[in-house]
């Protein structure tokens, strides 16, 4: 399921607070580089990680690089092509981010 981490139920980094979305106890991240404030939400569990409960906030930068990459490769696609392409990358670094805490 993560497509850039292998193995995340053996290295990622638990914590001990239950999912904030579900109530779960089981496989709990800190969500301190999701896209949510501190206060609003601190722990979601991979569920619903997998299940797009909570999303991984992307930085501007690698959003950038991302869409100036995904132009240049597919320089003749239709802008609307090029931005289904740049959704879909997106998406699965919000769902499957390649950091080592999952």
């Amino acid at each position: 399921m993560y497509k850039y981490f292998n193995d995340p139920l053996k290295y990622a980094d638990f914590i001990d607070k239950p999912c904030e979305k579900c109530g779960s106890e089981k496989n709990c991240l800190d969500t301190i580089y999701f896209d949510y404030r501190s206060d609003e939400i601190e722990s979601v569990c991979m569920d619903c990680l997998d299940k797009g409960k909570a999303l991984m906030k992307i930085p501007n930068y690698i959003y950038q690089r991302i869409c100036d990459e995904v132009k240049r490769y597919f320089e003749n696609e239709s802008e609307d092509e090029i931005k289904r392409k740049i959704d879909i990358i997106i998406g699965d670094l919000q769902r499957t981010p390649p950091i080592l805490w999952i």
